[in-house]
């Protein structure tokens, strides 16, 4: 990070940092992560015949263990990222996978995957991956890029989180705020992609920088609807999408993230899928929860990859082929960023063509595309319920100020839920004692179970709204009535009328 010292000291001036009730809902898996930092990322041990077995040094990180030096004949792979990189695992599949597109006997694959990763903290761990033979680099940046919170505490943190914020205040004379917080994101995450494809260049190793898809049609924006955007709802749920385009297009919304993010809803409706493209991905420039990788990063990485001489995996274009009408969405994506399991192998397969493809490498890589898996639709449903679950967490206490503590995107994945497997749904919520057991445990959610009275009544709340959106006024009233028993008034927001036909 290069700070101009005029710059740096208004910086100070700045206020910065999470919200309190952020840092305590991930504060025992973020003491972890940030305390891990001090540590080597990989822990040496030795061995009796020579040489050590290298492992994982940070406690959330996946595990792994290989061997240094290389056995010879290995074509060692390392992933690094992300929550996306390790979402992608290492079994034997995506082994025998990536030696297939790459021609190789056999592929040795490490996953360097952190979540929470930003890029100012997985340049080290390329840089200590750089040390062990890797024959390829797979890296995967982009979602956890914000100006606006930092990981880990700290002076140069906090010094970086403030001379970003100063610097995004100066373009945003020029450009909407949003968008200004997105340029300077974007300047200060190329600047390390280049550090770090520089390093490999360096070292003669090759590099594949992937794009990353984002969940456009399925995962609402943060925020709270405007009386236009409720009406506009309304008006969608009775099938006039034209009337409600109009009510998302009402002066003062040319930048709302929710108006934007509905009416890109309204415009697939209407068969106007390029329309609401554009729409959509102008609701993730806008949303305030900025941990999605837009348009305009994944043009970056694109311009980067060539300009470094790096491989590129074009994941968002991949997912976009596969999506119903280019548009990615729940079909693909769990949350905002993370595809679910079953497309692990079509990701593998998509990252071993390209790097095929830039190598140059054997007749092998004509092979078949690899095909999204048929998934768990089980897991897939206490995945999604979850999700929402851990959305509404620590929102609970909105309540005390007269305010439903309702959430667009809540409801969004609640829709999903209905969608796919409604039975199962009534079930999870109707059961006040364990969700059916629907309710997944998270290491960065570990009092979601047990906090689980506070954050209920939200949640049965958000789903009498979400039912009464679709028109089922008796699922409605039930959870309504159980909110309210659960001692959470409905206060006035929400959808005022639904246009049911």
């Amino acid at each position: 990070m290069n700070i101009p010292g005029a710059l740096l000291f208004l910086s100070l001036l700045l206020p910065a940092g999470l919200a309190a009730e952020e840092e305590e809902d991930y504060a025992d898996a973020s003491a972890e992560l940030c305390e891990d930092l001090g540590k080597p990322f990989f822990s040496f041990s030795a061995l009796p015949a020579g040489g050590s077995a290298v492992t994982q040094g940070r406690r959330l990180g996946l595990p792994f263990s290989f061997l240094s030096p290389k056995p010879s004949g290995a074509y060692r792979v390392f992933v690094i990222g992300e929550s996306a990189a390790a979402l992608l695992g290492a079994e034997k599949e995506y082994e025998r996978i990536l030696a297939r597109r790459l021609g190789k006997p056999r592929v040795e694959l490490v996953n360097c995957g952190m979540g929470s990763y930003n890029s100012a903290l997985i340049g080290p761990v390329l840089e200590e991956a750089l040390e062990l033979e890797p024959d390829l680099i797979v890296l995967l940046s982009g979602n956890n890029e914000s100006i606006s919170r930092k990981i880990c505490p700290g002076v140069l943190p906090e010094l970086e989180l403030r001379f970003n914020a100063l610097r995004a205040r100066v373009k945003s004379l020029s450009m909407p705020e949003r968008k200004a917080a997105e340029a300077v994101s974007i300047s200060a995450h190329e600047e390390r992609l280049r550090a770090m494809a520089g390093a490999a260049a360096a070292r003669g190793v090759p590099l594949v920088l992937c794009t990353l898809p984002a969940n456009l049609r399925d995962h609402a924006p943060a925020g709270e609807p405007s009386p236009e955007v409720l009406r506009g709802i309304g008006l969608m749920g009775a099938g006039s999408h034209g009337a409600a385009l109009k009510e998302f297009g009402a002066k003062g919304l040319e930048n709302d993230p929710l108006a934007l993010f509905y009416s890109g809803r309204a415009l697939e409706a209407l068969g106007r899928g390029a329309e609401a493209r554009v729409r959509y991905e102008a609701a993730l420039v806008n949303d305030p929860d900025d941990s999605r990788c837009s348009a305009a990063r994944n043009a970056m990485l694109r311009r980067v990859a060539a300009e470094e001489g790096a491989c590129l995996a074009d994941l968002e274009a991949a997912f976009s082929r596969l999506a119903v009408g280019g548009i990615t969405g729940g079909a693909e994506l769990a949350d905002g960023v993370h595809w679910f399991a079953r497309y692990n192998s079509f990701v593998h397969d998509e990252i071993g063509s390209a790097a095929s493809r830039c190598l140059a490498g054997p007749a092998a890589r004509a092979a078949p595309p690899a095909a999204p898996g048929p998934g768990d639709k089980l897991k897939e449903f206490r995945l999604l319920f979850s999700y929402a679950a851990a959305e509404l967490h620590g929102r609970a206490k909105t309540a005390p100020d007269g305010r439903r503590p309702l959430s667009e995107r809540v409801m969004v994945n609640l829709e999903r839920l209905r969608s796919l497997d409604g039975a199962r749904l009534r079930r999870a919520l109707l059961d006040g004692k364990d969700f059916g057991g629907e309710l997944l445990s998270s290491r960065w959610r570990p009092a979601l179970r047990r906090d689980s009275a506070a954050w209920r009544p939200a949640l049965l709340l958000n789903a009498a709204e979400m039912y009464a959106r679709a028109c089922d006024k008796a699922a409605a009233a039930e959870l309504r009535k159980l909110a309210e028993a659960a001692g959470l008034e409905p206060g006035e927001a929400g959808l005022k009328k639904a246009h049911c036909r």
